[in-house]
């Protein structure tokens, strides 16, 4: 018994210590949210070291670890599961009852338990949850039972929340538009049967030009012949057989002198014919290229809707749980419990049908795409746009859209069809030319040798009407394809009227929206308020919290209609594949360069996705990010954090060194766009620079051993296309530069020469040198390494470091420190900040710092190391 209280006592210190609990010790009224999986054990102890100082940790051990937080009381949920929502959007709040395990501890005080030590036998953690405290003051059979409940197989729970949606694996390879665009068209075999057909056609061209050149035919012709009887003999009597050969050569050369018209025109019809096909083949291509988009459209616009059902459900859940507790104490009746209960069950049955939209979006895509993009995640939305006038777009398609293109070539087709008709009822003539050479024969004497030169001209008289008929036909054809010409510009010009007034209609509408979801949030925002108090009926809040839903969800609908009828409009006007700059009159014009995609690219642990914000605020319609460390969202991925890791790389280099400079661009901004266009975030960094007394904005890309190589690389990175004036420079010249710049900020106006005049001889105060605040110091070296810092800037000197950060009053919250070689440079930080909501709340407070040093939020562990590189004896 002792043996068996010590491993009790043992095993409750360990969960203590590292915040992980058994399925044991859940608390009964509390929640449990499923927050993720992990494959590996190291995996599994960074996501309990992620969590374990803030909540209770359940890890259940199958094929994978599971994680769950756990003993959530109902009056915190909402804001936890905010709270967790941001760093794994995937998690939600799970209705699970039973376990097969008592689960496993994975931090780096335990080993991991046996994968089926116990089962929970109550069916409601509510109302039985059994602790192993419980146990042990039971009985000693009690807990032996306890501990070998491992060989008692047990029937896996079949209880499941039908309506929890699958979670879509945002751990996938990020993909744009043009990557699911040209992924689509690299796969469709209908675009390569077709491509094929166009190439018959132009092959057919060739055909018919054949009939411009003459036939020249070669023949040889041997033949023994045995007649019987023979030839008579002088006797009077015939001779039993007869054998002799025919053997002869012959060269003939025929050609067609003139044919009424028909060979001209036929070559006609058949390039009017290729012109029809090379359209069709664009026309199969804008098909596809639709389908591709509409499929990612729905994909991520359901995925936005399915989230705000599932908070929807939550609201309204933690709503129900605060009823449930006033009716259970008298305060409500049975009335208002069946309200909020018809409310979640209406959202529940919402949010199956959203999920079963989002589950067939997601098979269409994959099925448009391929097997290849099934582990993927698209994100890009494009819903402020923009066309021409709706009397300028008529007139443009008219002559741009494919499908009226292909009538016009048809028609142009028949046309040449009718001319070629005519051919019958004109004469032809044909030339012959032509030598034999008979080299055998019967009773041959000797070779004999012809030569033949014919000229026919052949024309029919009469045959029935037949060529009269085809004329009419053809006639009547080219008659029907200009009245489907007309029937096709109509329905056209209505198609582009519906779609131009939907798409102006959903642009104006999409601020009324956006307003009117913020108004809802905050309506709602203060009803909650009202109802905690007692002051709010429920009735009223389950009325705005129908309100907001909505309105997010038609926000969400407005946001997917507007993106979709603008590449239906762009279809239409044939400008769709323009639009994606694919060419096919390009040998290679699908080409797989412009895709942002790349099939080696997985998401980094440390990074995220960066989303397109929406107008509306982040963190409700658009904040679907990449699992990763505590809320790094896109400040890794950054072009200005990117930026400034290689600035100050670039600082550190050795000055003999060479760089690109580029010039041209007339403030910070024009060069972050430029950066961005020729994607070269990762080895470049913007400076500013005083000549000729105007500051002039310069880009500096690379580091080289020589100019060539400077060069040359930079070439291959921009494939000839850059339009920037660059020069080759050594980087001390740079460096030089923007120290010169630097300095130059902080020149104060008494520090400039003054003309001597008689004064008063005044004592000098000498200034103490600048100290970086040493408790802030030691906080910000000994903070964890999953905080975030601010950094605001690089300077040449700790006095012009220290003078920034005092006129900014900021000592006790920042620190200076020096780096690179001869500790010539010197970084200012500001802040510990344990989440990134924090640090980007304090960046929106810095004022004019923020405004003229554009500072960064970084994980703060980058620049601990920097300093210990630098700074450690």
């Amino acid at each position: 018994m002792f043996k068996y209280f010590v491993l009790i006592i043992v095993f409750f210190e360990i969960v203590v210590f590292a915040k992980e609990i058994t399925t044991s010790e859940l608390k009964p009224n509390t929640i449990l949210i499923k927050v993720t999986n992990t494959q590996t054990r190291e995996q599994a102890h960074q996501f309990v070291k992620q969590f374990e100082t803030h909540y209770d940790v359940l890890t259940l051990k199958d094929e994978n670890y599971m994680h769950y937080v756990a003993n959530v009381e109902p009056i915190a949920y909402k804001e936890i599961f905010n709270d967790i929502k941001k760093i794994y959007p995937d998690a939600f709040k799970s209705s699970k009852k039973t376990f097969q395990t008592t689960g496993v501890i994975v931090g780096n005080t335990a080993l991991d338990a046996p994968h089926a030590l116990s089962t929970l036998f109550p069916d409601d953690l509510d109302s039985s949850s059994l602790s192993v405290e419980q146990n042990t003051t039971n009985d000693f059979n009690g807990l032996e039972n306890f501990l070998k409940t491992s060989d008692t197989p047990q029937e896996e729970s079949k209880i499941k929340d039908a309506n929890r949606a699958q979670p879509f694996n945002s751990n996938g390879i990020k993909v744009d538009l043009i990557d699911a665009v040209l992924q689509t068209l690299s796969i469709s075999h209908k675009i390569m049967a077709s491509r094929e057909k166009m190439l018959q056609a132009k092959y057919n061209i060739d055909i018919a030009y054949g009939n411009y050149h003459p036939s020249i035919d070669a023949s040889y012709t041997i033949v023994k012949t045995e007649k019987q009887p023979g030839d008579m003999t002088p006797t009077q009597t015939y001779e039993k057989a007869k054998y002799f050969g025919d053997e002869k050569y012959s060269l003939s050369l025929s050609q067609n002198i003139y044919a009424g018209g028909e060979t001209e025109n036929e070559i006609e019809r058949l390039k009017a014919q290729y012109l029809v096909s090379k359209t069709d083949y664009e026309r199969l291509l804008e098909d596809e290229i639709f389908k591709a988009i509409t499929s990612y459209i729905d994909v991520v616009f359901t995925r936005d809707a399915l989230d705000i059902n599932q908070k929807n459900i939550e609201e309204l859940e933690t709503i129900f749980q605060i009823v449930k507790a006033k009716f259970d104490a008298g305060a409500l009746s049975i009335g208002e419990l069946s309200s909020i209960e018809a409310s979640v069950a209406n959202a529940k049955s919402q949010l199956s049908r959203t999920n079963s939209k989002f589950s067939n979006a997601m098979e269409y895509f994959k099925f448009i795409t391929g097997e290849a993009f099934a582990e993927t995640y698209p994100y890009e939305k494009i819903v402020h746009v923009s066309v021409k006038p709706l009397k300028e777009l008529l007139e443009y398609t008219t002559t741009s859209n494919t499908t009226i293109k292909i009538f016009g070539y048809e028609i142009l087709s028949k046309k040449f069809n009718i001319a070629k008709l005519k051919a019958p009822f004109r004469p032809k003539v044909d030339l012959v030319l032509a030598k034999e050479k008979i080299t055998d024969k019967e009773d041959f004497e000797m070779a004999e040798d012809s030569y033949i030169a014919k000229l026919m001209v052949s024309y029919n008289l009469y045959n029935g009407g037949k060529d009269k008929n085809e004329y009419l036909k053809a006639f009547s054809s080219l008659q029907e394809k200009m009245f489907e010409r007309e029937a096709e510009l109509r329905k056209i010009k209505w198609e582009l009227e519906k779609l131009h007034t939907s798409l102006t209609s959903l642009q104006d509408n999409l601020g009324n929206v956006e307003k009117e979801v913020n108004s809802s949030r905050n309506m709602v925002g203060s009803y909650w308020e009202s109802f905690r108090n007692g002051e709010q009926d429920l009735h009223v809040l389950l009325q705005g919290q129908r309100q907001l839903n909505t309105a997010e969800l038609d926000f969400i609908l407005s946001q997917q209609d507007s993106m979709k009828d603008f590449f239906e409009i762009l279809k239409i006007s044939g400008d769709l594949l323009s639009y994606f700059q694919i060419d096919i009159n390009d040998e290679n014009f699908l080409d797989i360069a412009k895709a942002k995609y790349r099939a080696h690219y997985k998401p980094k642990k440390s990074s995220a996705l960066s989303l397109q914000d929406s107008p509306i605020q982040k963190n409700d319609l658009n904040a679907t990010l990449n699992p990763s460390d505590a809320l790094k969202k896109d400040s890794n991925n950054s072009t200005l954090s990117k930026l400034l890791s290689f600035h100050e790389r670039f600082l550190m280099e050795n000055p003999d060194r060479f760089t690109l400079v580029m010039t041209g661009a007339s403030t910070p901004l024009e060069g972050l766009k430029r950066i961005a266009d020729l994607h070269i975030e990762d080895e470049s960094f913007i400076y500013e620079h005083f000549e000729n007394q105007k500051i002039k904005t310069k880009i500096v890309y690379g580091i080289y051993d020589s100019p060539k190589d400077a060069n040359l690389s930079f070439f291959k990175k921009t494939k000839g296309k850059n339009n920037n004036p660059f020069t080759v420079e050594k980087i001390g010249n740079v460096q030089k530069e923007f120290k010169d710049f630097s300095e130059l900020l902080f020149v104060d106006v008494n520090d400039i020469p003054k003309p001597m005049l008689p004064q008063v001889i005044k004592v000098e105060k000498t200034e103490e040198p600048f100290i970086t605040n040493n408790e802030f110091k030691d906080k910000f070296l000994n903070a964890p390494k999953n905080y975030f810092t601010i950094n605001i800037t690089t300077l040449s000197e700790v006095e012009k470091a220290g003078k920034l950060v005092k006129e900014a009053m900021m000592e006790t919250e920042s620190f200076v420190f020096t780096f690179g070689k001869s500790h010539s440079w010197v970084k200012i930080m500001y802040g510990t900040f344990s989440t990134y909501e924090e640090a980007k709340n304090a960046l929106d407070k810095l004022g004019t710092i923020k405004t003229l040093y554009m500072p960064v939020i970084e994980p703060i562990n980058l620049k601990q190391e920097l300093y210990q590189r630098f700074n450690q004896p």
